[in-house]
């Protein structure tokens, strides 16, 4: 009997997928804050739930499109192991959706999970089924709800530091206040995560992040004028 062929990951492109795993812990981060005080449960599950999902259109490359962005994921990946040579990379918010789509570590949360890319900002539309937390105390009434929202974080990388600022949640179309921008912001969890082995781990492979005119740029070496 042969062995079964191991799934193939298809042209992980390391930081910018680890970037959008950032971003799934960030969204739990913001649920946490929200339904985490039990005083405040009750009145936070009807006001930022919902009873059904947000229907993302598919992502969808032409297969031109998908082989020129695998072999560019794959010169970059080649390059990043060279110390001899730059690594840099350039994609825009159908590229990144589509490598979200194709890694076998971020399917399960890829039909949850939209980026877009507008200006310097990094905008994250959400729909996450809130069963699994249901099963924490006090939370029993999420089980069936879904966090429909949308965050918005500019994120930067230079001289080897991470730099990330929420700069605007809503959730159910309605703006979160500033303070609890500024309070996830502060939380203790919220640091640490960014502060991480695996974060470190995984900025310590490139010098430079910019998101700029609605395209995510990195590398090593100098960034590109």
């Amino acid at each position: 009997m042969e062995p079964t062929p191991q799934k193939k990951k298809s042209g992980r492109s390391c930081f910018l997928v680890g970037c959008l795993s950032l971003v799934a812990v960030f969204i739990i981060a913001i649920v946490v804050l929200f339904l985490g005080a039990r005083y405040y449960i009750n009145k936070s599950i009807q006001q930022y739930t919902e009873a059904t999902p947000v229907q993302f259109d598919p992502v969808t490359l032409s297969d031109e499109e998908s082989k020129a962005l695998e072999t560019r994921v794959q010169d970059f990946n080649r390059n990043l192991q060279d110390t001899n040579k730059t690594a840099q990379i350039v994609l825009d918010s159908r590229e990144l959706n589509a490598l979200m789509a194709k890694d076998s570590d971020l399917s399960k949360i890829a039909n949850n999970v939209r980026v877009k890319l507008e200006g310097d900002q990094l905008t994250c539309l959400i729909s996450f089924p809130l069963d699994e937390l249901s099963k924490a105390p006090f939370l029993g009434g999420l089980k069936g709800r879904y966090l429909n929202g949308t965050a918005k974080v500019r994120v930067s990388l230079n001289d080897g530091k991470l730099t990330t600022k929420v700069t605007g949640i809503s959730v159910k179309n309605e703006e979160l206040p500033s303070e609890a921008l500024t309070a996830l912001e502060q939380n203790p969890r919220w640091q640490e995560m960014q502060h991480s082995p695996e974060v470190q781990k995984l900025i310590g492979k490139i010098d430079w992040l910019k998101i700029t005119d609605g395209k995510v740029e990195l590398g090593t070496g100098k960034p590109a004028p």
